[in-house]
């Protein structure tokens, strides 16, 4: 160590030792220049009773824009846009639609046009309403009665959670709409739906007590397997005769009949909420379930069961101090990774028997939104943070690394929406509330693979230019000390030539003398 200190001292380092500070330091405020992904707004508008959508409706390449309108609870209407975004048609539609339900856009008959299915409501009805897209503007539409609707301080009392997709489960070439409807205070309606569009005719599961939100699908060899979360309402409702009631949480997984897959799973406690996730491991689909309370009265819980209901792994957490938020699955066509989120500022990566393979520090986890999103078309997704307290969205990748950040200071909401558009070259999203919309684009920074040679040669500049000045000032002492010795001679010889030039005439005249 001593002698390592001893080099440091060494002048000839000093260039060396400071090009590698300030260079780190300048590199430090540079950040997103040489990031692997860019990400900027394209557009913003503000969408009060208003929605926006992208999707490839002709499968042509191109995504059309999608704009949806409420005029009064009469009313609404769609309007279409072309790739020139210019208007192209519209679609009038009796009552209004819902805001807080996104649409679903799919090709039911797979004619290579997608349909716009949406929900709308009239008074006390309930009403799914589609529309297939063509270019002429002359698609079929078509408005069918879902069920009837309680209503709360004169407001609709229901929520409506879509599968993403839909899905063929008679293998007759045409697709099916699976969603829920359920009433937020009102006990009905609560059930499960599917709508056979070539037939245009609904069928449900039998009504339960349970609110049933962000519904998951998996298809399966043996058909479709549909759950979802839910919660107990931890209210009392009179007259409540449903077999499966509110005042504990339930584990429910349907069929492609809409009967119980297994029978439903209690949670016997009035505020617990259930998160499921589909996961598919070694040729066999498995349901992850995160049990959490509100009030704090049981251990939260993370269990694994077979589609058969058997319970795989479970994983309690005992410490009071650690609470976990959410499971975050990002599971792709080849990948099954699955996250747990806990409001500590720490994800954890989850091995398939539930254990923690890593751990990474995240800043803001408590308040922060997660969604998992596959931007760039690889083989994984990447991970969405919104965090409403700074009105920024960050994007990580799987590894938490080379995350980038934007701000979207017009979003309000915890809660927000991103959509990717289909078929997009630029990986463009949408992001929105209720209140304004954001297209964003993220893409591969162009600059990023001369990321090292730049960080090198901001390095090299320093180094050069502080060795060039320590040259110069090291020339310069050297100059000064030539014209210091130059001067100290000059004095010698002007001290010293009277003296020899005394001795010369003494010894002159001392010759004379002798001779």
């Amino acid at each position: 160590m001593i002698k390592l200190l001893k080099h440091l001292k060494n002048p000839s380092l000093y260039p060396i030792i400071t090009a590698l500070g300030l260079g780190t330091i300048i590199i430090l405020f540079i950040p997103t220049l040489f990031h692997k992904y860019s990400i900027e707004i394209v557009d913003h508008q503000n969408i009060y009773n208003n929605q926006v959508y992208y999707s490839d409706l002709n499968s042509d390449g191109n995504s059309e824009r999608i704009s949806l309108k409420t005029v009064n609870k009469q009313y609404s209407y769609v309007n279409f846009y072309n790739k020139q975004n210019a208007l192209s048609h519209v679609w009038n539609i009796r009552g209004a639609i819902q805001e807080n339900i996104d649409i679903v856009i799919d090709d039911f008959d797979n004619n290579s046009y997608k349909e716009i299915y949406l929900f709308s409501t009239i008074n006390d009805s309930l009403f799914i309403n589609y529309y297939e897209y063509n270019e002429s503007g002359t698609g079929n539409r078509v408005s069918h009665f879902i069920t009837k609707i309680s209503r709360r301080y004169n407001s609709p009392d229901f929520g409506v959670s879509t599968a993403k997709k839909l899905y063929d489960i008679n293998e007759d070439n045409f697709k099916e709409l699976f969603f829920s409807v359920y009433g937020k205070f009102s006990l009905h309606p609560r059930k499960l739906y599917s709508y056979d569009i070539k037939n245009n005719t609904i069928q449900t599961s039998k009504d339960n007590g349970i609110i049933l939100e962000g519904l998951k699908t998996l298809k399966t060899p043996n058909g479709l397997i549909i759950t979802g979360n839910s919660h107990a309402t931890n209210y009392y409702i009179k007259n409540n005769k449903t077999e499966y009631k509110g005042d504990k949480g339930w584990l429910m997984v349907f069929n492609k009949e809409l009967k119980f897959q297994f029978p439903p799973i209690s949670f016997n406690s009035k505020d617990a909420n259930i998160q499921t996730e589909f996961i598919h491991l070694d040729n066999t689909d498995l349901i992850i379930a995160h049990i959490s309370y509100d009030f704090g009265l049981k251990d939260q819980k993370i269990i694994t069961y077979n589609l058969k209901g058997r319970v795989i792994w479970e994983r309690i957490n005992h410490d009071k101090n650690i609470k976990w938020k959410k499971l975050l699955n990002t599971t792709s066509n080849i990948n099954t990774d699955m996250f747990l989120i806990r409001k500590d500022n720490i994800i954890e990566r989850l091995s398939p028997d539930l254990l923690t393979l890593k751990t990474y520090e995240v800043n803001n986890t408590k308040k922060s939104s997660f969604y998992s999103i596959n931007f760039t078309n690889k083989n994984q997704n990447e991970i969405i943070q919104w965090n409403p307290a700074s009105h920024t969205l960050t994007i990580h990748n799987n590894n938490f690394s080379n995350n980038i950040s934007i701000s979207l200071p017009k979003l309000l909401n915890n809660k927000i929406t991103i959509s990717k558009i289909n078929n997009s070259k630029n990986n463009l999203c949408t992001i929105k509330d209720f209140n304004h919309w954001y297209l964003i684009k993220y893409s591969f920074n162009s600059f990023y693979p001369f990321k090292y040679f730049v960080y090198g040669l901001i390095y090299f500049l320093i180094f050069l230019i502080l060795y060039l000045i320590q040259k110069i000032y090291i020339i310069r002492d050297l100059k000064k000390e030539q014209i210091i010795a130059r001067l100290r001679v000059s004095s010698l010889k002007n001290q010293m030539d009277p003296h020899f030039t005394l001795n010369a005439l003494n010894a002159v005249g001392s010759s004379i003398l002798k001779d």
